[in-house]
């Protein structure tokens, strides 16, 4: 039986974002460190885009899941790796 461990945060890297460039890569966690609104956030499952697009999250907030695509139009986000 293979019992899986919890991510660390952190643990294969991170991408500070802070402009409102699009960003592709694979992330597990977005956490704000400014309050931040996103344009578009796209999930494996689903694009967010219009669901978040008017939602302004607060910094200290850890969003969870796995992300493709980010992109702020106003803020600062630390995106975590899901992998290296």
């Amino acid at each position: 039986m293979r019992v899986s461990q919890p991510q660390r945060l952190g643990e294969h890297g991170s991408d500070l974002i802070q402009d409102t460039n699009q960003h592709n890569g694979v992330w597990y966690a977005i956490t704000v460190i400014e309050a931040a609104e996103m344009t578009t956030l796209t999930d494996v499952s689903q694009s967010l885009v219009g669901v978040l697009a008017s939602i302004s999250f607060a910094a200290g907030v850890t969003i969870h899941g796995a992300f493709t695509t980010i992109t702020l139009s106003n803020g600062a986000v630390i995106a975590y790796k899901l992998r290296d």
